[in-house]
């Protein structure tokens, strides 16, 4: 029993992990929790989605997200909660999808769900 939720709590470790983006800089790096410091969303999402080339659906899907949150907020709106949620998710199954395809995973998205 150990070994079988050994996978299922790590992924909600990671989900509680992603902290909640409440605010944007002017380079589109979404604030998070201090815990996750070295965490650079916008930057994972880019070299992701430009290793993977569309073959992994929830980078794209991640992506579209954080463009999402950036554009509510830059028009001075609060993000959708579907769009924050989205983004957690997202990010998280685009890292471990990527890793799952053999794809080499920058320390900016390791440190973002680890």
């Amino acid at each position: 029993m150990k070994f079988a939720l050994a996978p299922i709590v790590s992924v909600l470790f990671a989900l509680s992990a992603m902290g909640s983006p409440t605010s944007k800089k002017r380079d589109t790096t979404l604030e998070v929790e201090a815990r996750q410091a070295q965490c650079d969303i916008a930057t994972c999402l880019q070299t992701i989605g430009n290793e993977t080339a569309g073959i992994i659906v929830p980078c794209g899907l991640a992506i579209n997200n954080l463009a999402n949150i950036n554009q509510a907020i830059a028009q001075g709106q609060q993000p959708s909660q579907a769009d924050v949620t989205g983004l957690t998710s997202n990010t998280v199954q685009c890292v471990f999808q990527s890793i799952a395809a053999g794809f080499a995973i920058p320390a900016a998205c390791l440190s973002c769900v680890f």
